[in-house]
């Protein structure tokens, strides 16, 4: 089963497409150190506007990757099923984050 995983900590955006729960088949991390530097420390409210941009472009990487590994299957129907599964629950990803995703990703931005 291949999955995508999305991560967003104190201080990076990341994205990875994993085969049954061991193979990294594609994986993007978007770091928010340059950011934070000058303040000493990571300041929650820029990181969660850095989140919001980093995001649609991190998933979006991290399944071109994924696609350029997995040529023998149509790209339409490899998004599709990890968009499903994006829509399904991505825990640490709040509601508003995944609906905003899943609009962009589909939107084709």
């Amino acid at each position: 089963m291949r999955i995508l995983g999305i991560e967003s900590s104190c201080d990076e955006t990341a994205a990875a497409v994993v085969e049954d729960g061991s193979r990294i088949l594609s994986s993007v991390v978007a770091s928010q150190i340059a950011t934070h530097a000058r303040y000493g420390g990571v300041v929650p409210e820029l990181a969660s506007r850095e989140h919001l941009r980093a995001i649609v472009p991190v998933v979006r990487l991290a399944l071109e990757q994924f696609l350029e590994s997995e040529p023998e299957i149509r790209p339409i129907e490899r998004v599709r099923d990890l968009l499903g599964r994006v829509e399904s629950g991505v825990p640490d990803l709040g509601q508003r984050h995944r609906e905003h995703l899943i609009r962009r990703l589909r939107r084709g931005e």
